[in-house]
């Protein structure tokens, strides 16, 4: 953890019930931090640093730096707190980076906010002097935010009590209805509001960095930090049915009075339509035991939705134990559950408990997914399309899997689409496929152990930027009697659509407290994606019955603008300053299905002028308490593109396996590949990691081919040989010392 984030982290109270940016009340403007410095008559070579403050009323927690000029002073230590909670441990006398400036960091562990009215100073400490010099000391915003707060409120337009300027501007301002749609604010449309304002966002930035508003009060109110200087602000919808009459402009603060600025804007309903959003979660399994999932879905849209149900794909190897919600089992895995009617930013929670096989091994991955409907889009739809839907399901049955194509649109394709299979490590296009209204079509592969995974590209002008897509898994048997596990994941699902949500549980060798997830996890050990490429985290967390807080510093390889907070097991509050996710949790209560399980699921792209090459890592520091600081464990991802290894492009999936023998299998030395019906054709032989690392690719003149180990490692590794029609056979082999 580094010392930015341990201050950070020790700065925020654990509100209960908190709400982090609500309106400024007007105790801000009387509330003030002051600095006095005073010599030490007894040591003319040291002064002393009081801390003092007016109308500490009700305060809850505080974070702010003191900087100062390292060549004339040096830090001895604190000499005095009269702050109750406030001791050694909240100061940082070196943060990396920062020579001459101490960060302090202090909360209110009941919660309740401390008021301290007595005529002495909050808080002293004492420096060397190390020459005379007429330069002092002063509150600044780096390393850390100044930020100070009440259970309700943060506070971001208080004052230096010694010179009554403002240490932390910000503006306010409020979203209004536009009903005539004339861009001008009416009187009577003071008087409305929308049902809810989830997912509107007034950002302020300045040379790439931002400040987010986080969330919106019931009215529309909003208040955002602002840099120094010239600020960008814009405003952004929760979705594409609504406008904005001006949804960005500039502002300077040395040209505003961020006391009294007051901003107002007009939004208008563009056209009224239902918006459904659904978001699916599970958390890391024990094999044999009870998982957990859970379901969040929300009405975003402009207008309300009637008879809303959602269709629940889960893993062919799991089954539903329980569910909170009316569901019916459509058999195979499929579950429908019947939802009902929903209002213009009403949202709810499907929670539901699953039975683990207790063959699965640790390494073995789970897919599961969730369609929200109707998903009948609204607006001008493209002339090309013809109204066709696809879906696709997979299945392992018995010594075969198969693969279900659905036409589950109002027409007939009319065109045909092509579908990827990805087995393991290779990728190969296969024939196309064109469906009628309600047509179903199967494809079938021998159950080899490999993993498959397939997407299927849906038909021109088709509404959203969902590509359907399904893994089968743990399906037969290999040479060596196992199966391919760590490809699952590896692949992005190319799914942008809000109405449909893919998840993938990880089996896990212990009940671990916390985890960091990361979609799609990315290929080979490098965790290869494409530039484009959104990464969706999941943070798996125990809570409290105090609540916590969790940090997560992003990468400055990410780009901010594209965050989206997706789902979350229980409701709570961000903030998002300068790349750094604050997340607010409040106190847990005991949950038949979750038991205290936690998670929250948000994504965020990476920028679009990356070098190839470049790693993007992560992780969250979550904090319990100022003793109990934990962090998770890091992810990452490296930027790259044709990554993916694909075999010749053939004109329909292999029925029928070559017979090819491996032997020795187990070997210390070599292994000899024969062909048994060889013919006089161009055979390839690739050799693979299982991560599928291209480690050999050999021409075959005749039917035998010896491979040496060489200096490769002990393990498993996999091979594919390609006729002149595709893969002809594949499987593993077994190195040992």
């Amino acid at each position: 953890m580094t010392i930015f984030t341990q201050s950070r982290l020790l700065s925020k109270v654990l509100y209960l019930f908190s709400f982090l940016m609500l309106l400024v009340s007007n105790l801000q403007a009387q509330f003030c931090l002051g600095l006095n410095v005073r010599a030490d008559e007894a040591r003319p070579d040291e002064v002393f640093l009081d801390i003092t403050s007016t109308d500490f009323n009700g305060i809850a927690s505080m974070q702010f730096s003191i900087i100062f000029d390292p060549t004339v002073y040096k830090p001895i230590g604190l000499i005095e707190s009269n702050l109750i909670g406030f001791g050694e441990g909240s100061t940082n006398y070196t943060p990396t980076g920062y020579d001459g400036a101490i960060v302090l960091a202090w909360f209110d562990q009941t919660a309740q906010g401390v008021t301290f009215l007595e005529d002495k100073p909050l808080i002293t400490y004492k420096f060397e002097k190390l020459k005379e010099s007429s330069t002092g000391f002063d509150f600044a915003d780096n390393p850390v935010t100044i930020e100070v707060a009440t259970p309700t409120e943060v506070f971001y337009n208080f004052q230096n009590c010694n010179t009554g300027q403002n240490l932390v501007p910000a503006i306010r301002g409020q979203l209004f209805l536009d009903a005539n749609q004339n861009c001008e604010l009416e009187t009577s449309e003071r008087a409305t509001t929308l049902q809810s304002w989830r997912g509107w966002n007034i950002a302020a930035s300045q040379n790439g960095e931002y400040y987010f508003s986080g969330f919106l009060k019931e009215d529309g109110s909003y208040e955002v930090k602002i840099f120094p200087g010239e600020n960008q602000i814009e405003i952004t919808r929760p979705g594409p049915y609504y406008d904005v009459c001006e949804a960005s402009f500039t502002i300077n603060s040395e040209d505003i009075d961020v006391e009294s600025a007051f901003y107002e804007h007009l939004i208008q309903i563009k056209e009224e339509c239902s918006f459904l959003e659904v978001s699916l979660a599970s958390f890391p399994g024990l094999p044999c035991e009870l998982g957990a999932y859970v379901l969040q879905y929300r009405n975003n849209g402009t207008a309300n939705a009637t008879d809303v149900y959602i269709d629940l794909n889960l893993d062919y190897r799991v089954a539903i134990e329980e569910m909170d919600a009316d569901y019916t089992d459509l058999g195979d895995s499929k579950y429908r559950i019947n939802i009902g009617d929903l209002t213009i930013g009403e949202s709810g929670f499907v929670f539901m408990k699953v039975d683990l096989p207790c063959d699965l091994t640790a390494e073995e991955t789970l897919r599961n997914d969730a369609q929200i409907f109707p998903n009948q889009p609204c607006g001008e739809l493209s002339n090309d399309w013809s109204g066709a839907s696809l879906k696709v399901n997979g299945t392992c049955d018995g010594n075969q899997i198969i693969f279900e194509f659905e036409n589950i649109g109002d027409a007939d394709m009319s065109e045909p689409t092509e579908y990827v299979v990805i087995e393991d490590a290779i990728i190969f296009r296969t024939q196309n496929v064109r469906l009628a209204k309600g047509e179903r079509k199967t494809v079938t592969l021998p159950a080899t152990g490999a993993s498959y995974f397939i997407q299927v590209d849906q038909e021109r002008g088709h509404p959203g930027s969902y590509i359907p897509s399904a893994l089968v898994e743990a399906c037969g048997r290999n040479e060596s009697g196992g199966f391919s596990t760590g490809f699952a994941n590896r692949f992005p699902e190319e799914n942008n659509d809000l109405a449909v949500a893919v998840d993938y549980q990880v089996m896990s060798v212990n009940d671990e407290a916390h985890h960091l997830l990361a979609s799609p996890r990315g290929f080979s050990d490098a965790h290869f994606i494409e530039p484009n490429n959104a990464i969706e985290y999941t943070l798996h967390f125990k809570n409290t019955s105090n609540g916590l807080q969790i940090v997560d510093e992003f990468s400055p390889m990410l780009d901010v603008t594209t965050f989206k907070p997706l789902s979350a097991s229980e409701s709570y509050e961000y903030t998002l300053e300068e790349g750094v996710l604050t997340l607010t949790v409040p106190p847990a209560l005991p949950s038949s299905f979750l038991d205290f399980k936690s998670y929250v699921k948000f994504s965020i792209s990476p920028k679009g002028d990356l070098p190839m090459g470049s790693v993007i890592s992560n992780h969250a520091t979550l904090n319990y308490s100022e003793e109990r600081v934990e962090q998770t464990n890091s992810v990452f991802h490296t930027i790259e593109t044709d990554f993916i290894e694909r075999s010749t492009p053939t004109v329909n999936l292999p029925t029928s396996i070559t017979e090819l023998t491996v032997y020795p299998n187990p070997s210390s030395e070599a292994v000899i590949f024969t062909i048994k019906d060889w013919q006089p054709i161009d055979y390839q032989l690739t050799i693979m990691d299982v991560d599928g690392k291209v480690l050999q690719k050999n021409k075959l003149n005749n039917r035998q081919y010896q491979f040496q180990k060489g200096n490769l490692p002990s393990g498993t590794y996999l091979y594919r040989l390609l006729g002149e029609n595709g893969v002809v056979a594949h499987g593993f082999f077994v190195l040992v010392d």
